[in-house]
């Protein structure tokens, strides 16, 4: 991801799996690339990668111990207008979107 400047990326994976390797590359690359990830709804679990310090969870649960980082949205349920009317429902949608609408912001305020 370095090599090809690769900014952002998104993990929807909501894992019980803690990796010492994984957690020390994100910490090492922070400020080079930003880590979106969805956290679980239903029940306030173990999710990696959302609960690592330096990754942005994205989620809808109320059970969920939000960072100060993450973003937290009152539903997961996405409605798309374009070519008709589409519905998707999920944070592992919610953590994709997040991703998109801010570097869509950092683009608009000329960031990047």
């Amino acid at each position: 991801m370095i090599e090809n400047k690769i900014d952002c990326v998104c993990i929807s994976l909501s894992s019980g799996y803690y990796s010492e390797t994984l957690e020390a590359w994100i910490e090492e690359h922070q400020d080079e690339v930003t880590i979106y990830a969805s956290y679980n709804n239903l029940f306030n679990t173990v999710d990696y990668p959302a609960q690592y310090s330096n990754v942005i969870g994205v989620g809808s649960g109320f059970k969920v111990e939000y960072k100060e980082i993450d973003v937290k949205y009152r539903t997961n349920k996405i409605f798309l207008v374009g070519n008709g009317v589409n519905m998707y429902s999920g944070n592992s949608y919610l953590a994709p979107m997040q991703m998109v609408s801010d570097k869509r912001k950092e683009n608009i305020h000329g960031k990047n």
